[in-house]
């Protein structure tokens, strides 16, 4: 028999799993102190700051509860990398999310696009070393991306060496306006989701998938550094073809962590003995 004190310490037990499964905040930036640097109201870990190729200016503006990037420059590079980061090392797995608000027009299709993922330092422009991410509207031989999105790998610091997913057609209005993008990267396997884009006869779609590394060691060989951080970048044309800004503005950014597999079967353990705790003595039919 359950008594008061027992069902107390269950309740609070089942509390602190369930807490656990929504995941730790590793990173967060809702950029809300009007200063890129920092991210001192309800940010954790938080603040970024420019990162570009070498052709590329980029100038940082935060206010309102959103961070924009103007990239100028010819065939310029650049947006927002984070100057502090996570240990993916730690962790089962984590989601990086992206709350993007809009972007001013199509970035360049003759070079990267536009890129939300993570790379293995801050001080480098992102290209040049390890990275993982969505590319959205860059250049096809490269991507695999030019009328939509694609997930690459980038393991050696040059192009995209390879491609987890390929060729997501998307509608151009609807990228422009804004969307969010999640991605989960565990020890065994990826998923995304996006929401916000319409397929490319205007209609509304969540675009989402999953799947199993190839390479079942993958997750240890790629992030197998304790520090990795989150990158959003843009490309412009050249500039005899547009020589204005190219604008993202981003409304958030955050890491969570994923728990293992384990813990939400202990979760479910939990929520099943405090239901009979809770459940009463069916009255006898006579």
């Amino acid at each position: 028999m359950f008594t008061k004190k027992m069902k107390t310490g269950l309740l609070l037990l089942v509390m602190g799993v369930i807490s656990h499964v929504e995941g730790t905040t590793l990173l967060f930036d809702d950029f809300d102190d009007d200063v890129p640097g920092t991210a001192t109201v309800t940010g954790i870990n938080g603040g970024v700051k420019v990162n570009k190729n070498s052709p590329a200016a980029v100038a940082l503006s935060e206010s309102g509860s959103q961070i924009v990037a103007s990239v100028t420059g010819g065939s310029g590079n650049g947006g927002i990398v984070t100057i502090n980061s996570f240990d993916p090392t730690s962790v089962y797995g984590f989601q990086a999310r992206f709350d993007v608000a809009s972007i001013s027009r199509r970035p360049t299709f003759f070079g990267n696009g536009q890129f939300l993922g993570l790379m293995e330092n801050n001080t480098s422009f992102f290209r040049n070393v390890p990275n993982i991410g969505l590319v959205f509207f860059g250049k096809e031989e490269r991507t695999k991306s030019e009328d939509g999105f694609s997930l690459v790998i980038n393991e050696s610091g040059t192009a995209p060496n390879a491609n987890i997913l390929s060729d997501q057609d998307v509608e151009l209005a609807s990228y422009l306006d804004g969307f969010v993008a999640s991605m989960t990267f565990t020890r065994d396997g990826w998923s995304y989701s996006i929401d916000g884009l319409n397929d490319t006869v205007g209609s509304p779609m969540q675009f989402m998938d999953s799947g199993a590394w190839s390479d079942p060691n993958f997750y240890a060989t790629h992030f197998d550094d304790s520090m990795e951080y989150v990158i959003a970048s843009a490309q412009k044309e050249p500039t005899r073809f547009n020589a204005a800004a190219l604008t993202h503005t981003y409304n958030s950014i955050s890491i969570t962590a994923v728990p293992e597999p384990a813990t939400y079967a202990l979760m479910l353990g939990m929520l099943g003995i405090a239901r009979m705790a809770k459940r009463k003595k069916a009255p006898l039919p006579f």
